[in-house]
């Protein structure tokens, strides 16, 4: 467009065609209006010419001007009619290489050798398939310039009739996966390119088979197969998910795939879902193998507890999500069994409290007493405080409260005091021990007799609480 002559340039009459296949009317248009000072005059005329008609070449993109389809239509019958006149006009009766011969001469102009790119681009103009399947590049480009050049009224459900033309004029290559895949949509072929599209990617054929299965677009097979092609896909993709070794950072992202792949899917992800949890609680913490060598961290191990129990909290809210209830019991009830085994109790009671396991929460409750008798203070101490400071703090209110009825669960009653008045005791015994430790005789008796009489403390516990408490007892 720079140049003087932009006309001399080897790819000017390329690229208007280009334009034209791929529906760049105004491009092509502002090049054939250079023409205009061609030094040829009927050059120079058939430019403007062409030019004009580009410009005024109507499009059904054009809802404006056309808001309905045979208004488009209509249209562009006229604008084709008065092309070909407009042609005919400028040709005056002369034939095939005689468009820009000069009056009166005998031999052909110098001008001839122009005609056949003029032509290709008044062919085009016209829609003529043949002159199109010489221009365009592939098949691609073929199916979008015939919808914009030859059958300007082209439908979705006429274009496996088109396609089928064009590929018999320009093969495709098979051996190439995402040709096969879009001819194949192009055709409506939908069985055959989620075929092809697994082939390429499983993440490719799970979302284009959902998509397509929302726009009632796959075929019911139901007599041959139990699971639809969409959720096959889906759970197709969701396996290879599961055998990725990132499949620990992935698992929620697994859960939502499963959940999403019919009743097939979401039976595999109750299964899957406990598998996550039980897998969560074989981690073992960083800090308990740096105490295997000889270097422990208490606060990487407090860390990694932290960590441990956002990741179970997260799981709780995807059971929770997909209502899965019975499911997070289980998990929370194996888990936690493991990870008493382990000495890990603070862990443990935290996803006791969560899942409102009583019991387990009692048999918490008794090994920290169990460790007090056999490890003394200091042990008991260290297993009290790994304990949520939160669950130790309203545990003497909630036990207050089931005590005189004051509050509604789902869990019995018994089982709610039962673990309320341990975890209550511990609490309380902890500030007992502590009082002894900072030398406040008088609020651990105050402590000493609360405990004796408020009916939390295990009456097995009674004997032993007694006997640490004599030098107390015989104090003045």
């Amino acid at each position: 467009m720079a140049a003087n002559d932009p006309w001399n340039q080897e790819s000017f009459f390329p690229f208007i065609v280009r334009c034209l296949l791929r529906g760049f009317f105004l491009a092509a248009a502002s090049f054939l209006r250079t023409l205009s000072t061609h030094p040829h005059p009927p050059i120079a005329k058939l430019g403007q010419l062409l030019a004009k008609s580009v410009t005024g070449f109507p499009r059904s993109t054009n809802i404006n001007e056309f808001p309905l389809d045979h208004q488009f239509i209509s249209a562009h019958k006229q604008w084709l009619a008065q092309f070909r006149a407009d042609l005919v006009t400028f040709e005056g009766g002369r034939g095939r290489g005689h468009w820009f011969d000069t009056e009166g001469s005998s031999g052909r102009s110098e001008w001839a050798s122009w005609e056949e790119d003029f032509r290709s681009v008044t062919e085009l103009l016209e829609g003529k398939p043949e002159r199109l399947f010489q221009e365009v590049s592939d098949w691609r480009e073929a199916i979008g310039a015939w919808g914009v050049l030859v059958d300007v009224g082209l439908r979705q459900d006429d274009l496996p009739r088109v396609v089928e033309r064009v590929l018999n004029e320009l093969p495709i290559d098979s051996t190439i996966l995402e040709d096969s895949i879009q001819s194949s949509l192009c055709s409506g072929d939908i069985i055959k390119a989620l075929m092809d599209s697994h082939s390429l990617d499983r993440w490719l054929a799970a979302h284009l088979g959902d998509v397509f299965d929302k726009l009632a677009l796959i075929p019911d097979d139901e007599e041959r197969f139990d699971t639809s092609l969409r959720d096959y896909y889906l759970l197709d993709y969701a396996d290879m998910l599961q055998e990725s070794p990132s499949q620990v950072d992935l698992w929620r992202v697994i859960c939502e795939y499963l959940a999403a792949a019919g009743d097939d899917g979401r039976n595999r992800l109750r299964e899957y879902v406990v598998h996550v949890g039980v897998l969560l609680g074989h981690n073992k913490s960083k800090g308990k193998d740096k105490e295997a060598n000889g270097d422990m961290d208490v606060e990487d191990d407090d860390d990694e507890a932290i960590s441990q129990l956002q990741r179970f909290t997260e799981l709780r809210e995807v059971c929770t999500e997909f209502k899965l209830e019975d499911e997070w019991r289980t998990i929370s009830k194996t888990v936690s069994e493991m990870l008493i085994r382990r000495g890990e109790l603070g862990i443990a009671a935290s996803i006791c409290l969560a899942s409102e396991d009583g019991f387990l929460l009692s048999r918490i409750a008794e090994k920290i007493l169990t460790a007090f008798v056999d490890s003394g203070d200091d042990e008991f101490l260290r297993l009290v405080n790994s304990l949520p400071e939160s669950m130790l703090h309203e545990a003497p209110q909630k036990f207050s409260e089931l005590h005189l009825g004051g509050i509604d669960t789902e869990l019995t009653e018994t089982t709610m005091v039962m673990f309320a008045s341990r975890l209550a005791f511990l609490s309380e015994f902890r500030d007992y021990l502590l009082y002894l430790t900072q030398g406040s005789r008088d609020l651990a008796a105050k402590k000493l007799i609360n405990l004796l009489t408020s009916g939390i403390t295990p009456v097995e516990f009674w004997g032993v609480l007694l006997a640490e408490s004599v030098d107390l007892l015989e104090g003045e």
